[in-house]
């Protein structure tokens, strides 16, 4: 199908030294167009070839992207390619380039249609002669003017560049059918452009995952000014009481238990830690970090307990009562785990409640572990 367009498209042209002419009525005024002016807005849409150019420029830096393509199932086409030139800065230069050409062609397209060619030298249609061929009728007000051509392809560009921007100055119009269908075009293209350069600059002004965790530690560290700052101004008034002296006017006008709860806020944001404080990618990179490095460690263990893995094959030949000894310990760290946590909760209590709970939280603890690191016996010298 989109070979048979571009045919149309691309082959469609008027040979040389062919002319003729096209008249009819265009809202009671009488318009002739050449065949080849015609045929020169027509070849305008050959420009379309820029369009892919452009695609081909955007990804043509991209490695294997015929094979990613078809592993992720991503069509690196069209849509790709503007997305791609919308994320960066340069998307404000993209987006001018094409602006401008756009105004260029439709000024053209514009200006042909308003043309007349009954008032070009050499013209030979017989409607011509016709006062509504060189008396057009202006819509707005129904008067009569002389009709005339304006060749001036900057001052149709103007007229493009005004309807795109929603000015609407009023000094140029259109006259013809045509010319309202270019308007219109223009309108529309106008709206989109603006609707891409809000979205390219919104995207862009979105911080990134380092500024964001610079964010967060600095909504930390002001917390912590704040819960000072919070925990003074109670200090300060509960002084003032003890005493008995007369309090400002801004303490006479704030309440304590809202000064509290504030406080208590302000405590909350200053316990986030400082991984928590880091995006999820970062956080995902941190750990795949971490398990390389244990996993590089465990390799230098082997190597120095063994010399290789191959040479420390031979010498493992119990596996069972290493499978073993390994479940001992997963146990250990388990109730070990359940110690810290009953003495941790115990420890968060109240002064006399944490000593209760701290002690109950041993005892289980001592009995937990006695239970797992038993006395060896003789069957287990392994």
């Amino acid at each position: 199908t989109w070979f048979w367009v571009e045919v149309i498209i691309c082959g469609v042209h008027v040979p040389p030294g062919v002319t003729s002419e096209v008249g009819g009525l265009n809202m009671d005024n009488f318009v002739v167009y050449r065949i080849e002016t015609m045929g020169c807005v027509w070849n305008m849409f050959r420009f379309y070839l820029l369009w892919w150019s452009f695609v081909e420029f955007m990804v043509y830096d991209l490695p294997m992207r015929h094979t990613v393509a078809a592993f992720a199932n991503v069509k690196f086409e069209s849509v790709f390619a503007m997305k791609r030139a919308l994320n960066s800065w340069w998307a404000f230069f993209y987006i001018s380039i094409g602006g401008s050409t756009l105004i260029i062609l439709l000024g053209y397209i514009f200006m042909a249609s308003e043309a007349s060619s009954c008032l070009l030298p050499g013209t030979k249609h017989k409607g011509c002669a016709d006062d509504s061929a060189k008396f057009w009728v202006a819509y707005s007000d129904h008067s009569k003017f002389e009709k005339v051509n304006d060749l001036h392809v900057a001052n149709a560009c103007w007229f493009i560049f005004v309807t795109m921007t929603t000015i609407g100055y009023g000094d140029i119009a259109p006259s013809t059918h045509v010319g309202r269908f270019v308007a219109v075009i223009a309108a529309q293209v106008g709206i989109i452009l603006v609707s891409l350069i809000t979205a390219a600059l919104a995207n862009l002004m979105k911080y990134d995952t380092s500024e964001q965790s610079a964010m967060v530690i600095i909504g930390r560290e002001s917390a912590k000014l704040k819960l000072a700052t919070k925990a003074q101004e109670i200090i300060a008034r509960w002084y003032k009481n003890l005493k008995g002296f007369k309090l400002s006017h801004k303490q006479e006008h704030s309440e304590l238990y809202r000064m509290i709860i504030e406080l208590r806020h302000h405590r909350q944001d200053c316990q986030v830690e400082i991984e928590d404080c880091v995006s999820t990618s970062v956080k995902i990179e941190q750990i795949a970090s971490r398990v390389k490095l244990v996993e590089k460690n465990l390799d230098a263990a082997a190597h120095n307990l063994w010399g290789t893995r191959e040479a420390a094959r031979p010498k493992v030949k119990d596996l069972e009562g290493m499978r073993q000894a390994r479940k001992s310990i997963e146990m250990a760290r388990k109730k070990l785990g359940a110690f810290s946590l009953v003495a941790e909760q115990g420890r968060k209590r109240g002064a006399e409640g944490a000593r209760l709970r701290g002690a109950a939280g041993f005892a289980a603890g001592a009995a937990l572990i006695g239970g797992v690191f038993q006395p060896p016996r003789a069957d287990d010298a392994h």
